[in-house]
């Protein structure tokens, strides 16, 4: 089934189409338009009357491509443009009278601010700080703890609201923005460790900071600065004139006019709720609309084992295999701790992504399926993690080239630790052809002398130069001495 929503936001307008109920929402089709519905409301207190001629037009489009994609349900979610203008409702009666099938629903800015925080949590489940949903009519902030919204607020100091508001004026803008801010009650500086920033300006803020440092991954969903990074770069594109801001192409001419409002605010939730660290989220008002729809028991799942079993079972050959590798890793010594063992369950489901590509070239389309694989919960270090295991899987080496940017990400102990993993995974392939039964007849364990491939005699698993070397590779990542001993 495929569920459609439009965000008829104050600047853009969206439609967004998911497809089944997934942990991790699969979309198949996505297209906005930026038409600036709130430019003007704040001196006249209407919607902008060509926005909203134009908005007709576009919402209409929107019905008709997911009637032609065959949506079992399309909603359109009004946000601060539409509930705060005077003409809003008469708006809303054109809307409906163009697209009569369609549920519309108007939003409270409360409610736009919890419903935002649950698209962040079907990402990060036990999210604590604070999450800021930036629009062009209004800012949503909204507390979490351990994955709960304690706190929600609706401010109008939008990117198009900001902008009418200080007519121009950055020194003015920053002293609207301060005062609207230092209003909020349940603010504790210091007391929140994350910002999650969702919005097409904070989005913005993450491609250009992207682009400027060669980042190795050129995606914003689950993007980390600390704070003084943040803040220093904020500061920078406050200052960066008009001229210089034409190099900032990779972001659309309507958004390059937002980025110093932008930048403000950013620099004035820093200074308010003083977090350790600034997470952009792709994740927002859309995919908390979704979560609501799912199941409890599919939102109650892992969000990064639900996407590496979602890509295992899609693209593997034996559902049977990853259950038998998982426990005959089990037995060698790669020093997990807790929180790493997630990262083995999840390698463990993506073990056979990739048997179907060209064998010449199965490491590295691997590597990059996975590195960039759908997955909501998918912060970067995970991705590169099980990119790389993966990679070392089918005989990458942490050396080639094609590897660089992800071992950018990862420590040196994860880097090892992917490493031990793949050829780990490497080895089992060898002995099992990816036979959960051949697999079991064999047995690995680490022992004092180091680590050991147990083979039985038998007509299906039997010894020779391959597997000797697959057992020296692991042992030598292992720092220990490999051997094979028949039984």
């Amino acid at each position: 089934m495929r569920f459609g929503i439009i965000d008829l936001g104050s600047n853009s307008i969206r439609l967004v189409i998911f497809e089944g109920l997934s942990r991790n929402p699969h979309v198949i089709f996505n297209e906005k338009a930026i038409i600036g519905l709130a430019r003007g409301l704040n001196e006249s207190g209407n919607l902008n009357p060509a926005a909203s001629d134009l908005a007709i037009t576009i919402v209409s489009r929107y019905h008709a491509i997911a009637s032609g994609f065959e949506c079992g349900r399309l909603e359109i979610l009004a946000t601060a443009a539409v509930r705060e203008a005077g003409d809003g409702s008469a708006f809303l009666a054109r809307v409906q009278a163009a697209v009569p099938s369609v549920t519309i629903i108007v939003l409270t800015g409360n409610e736009e601010a919890r419903i935002s925080a649950n698209g962040v949590l079907l990402g990060n489940p036990d999210a604590n700080g604070v999450i800021a949903d930036l629009g062009g009519g209004s800012l949503e902030l909204a507390r979490l703890s351990h994955g709960e919204v304690t706190e929600s607020t609706s401010l109008s100091i939008g990117t198009i609201r900001l902008s009418d508001m200080s007519n121009g004026s950055l020194l003015l803008a920053k002293s609207i923005v301060e005062e609207k801010i230092n209003k909020i009650e349940w603010i504790i500086p210091s007391k929140y460790q994350n910002i999650y920033m969702v919005g097409g300006g904070f989005r913005a803020f993450a491609k250009l900071h992207i682009s400027e440092t060669n980042y190795p991954l050129s995606m914003i969903h689950n993007y980390k600065l600390n704070k003084v990074e943040t803040r220093r770069y904020a500061q920078k594109l406050i200052l960066a004139k008009n001229s210089s801001r034409e190099k900032f192409q990779i972001v659309s001419n309507k958004r390059l006019d937002d980025l110093p409002y932008v930048a403000i605010i950013i620099r004035e939730i820093l200074r308010a709720f003083k977090p350790e660290q600034v997470i952009f989220s792709a994740n927002g008002l859309r995919e908390g609309w979704y979560s609501a729809l799912l199941p409890e028991a599919i939102r109650q799942q892992d969000p990064v084992i639900s996407a590496a079993k979602e890509l295992g079972a899609r693209l593997g050959r034996n559902d049977l295999f990853p259950d038998a590798l998982l426990v005959w890793m089990m037995n060698i010594d790669i020093n997990l701790r807790d929180d790493e063992k997630k990262l083995l369950i999840a390698s463990v489901l993506l073990c056979d992504v990739g048997c179907y590509d060209h064998p010449d070239y199965r490491a590295e389309q691997s590597f990059d399926r996975i590195f960039l694989q759908n997955g909501a919960g998918l912060d970067h270090v995970v991705r590169a993690f099980l990119a790389v295991v993966i990679a070392i899987r089918y005989d990458a080496k942490l050396t080639d080239r094609f590897l660089q940017g992800a071992l950018l990400l990862l420590d040196e102990r994860h880097r090892d630790i992917a490493n031990q993993i793949g050829l780990a995974f490497r080895l089992a392939f060898t002995l099992s052809a990816g036979i959960a039964e051949i697999l079991k007849e064999t047995k690995i364990e680490s022992r004092k002398q180091g680590v050991v491939l147990v083979l039985p005699r038998s007509n299906t698993v039997f010894p020779g130069e391959a597997i000797d070397r697959r057992v020296g590779f692991l042992a030598e990542a292992l720092q220990v001495n490999g051997f094979v001993e028949t039984v």
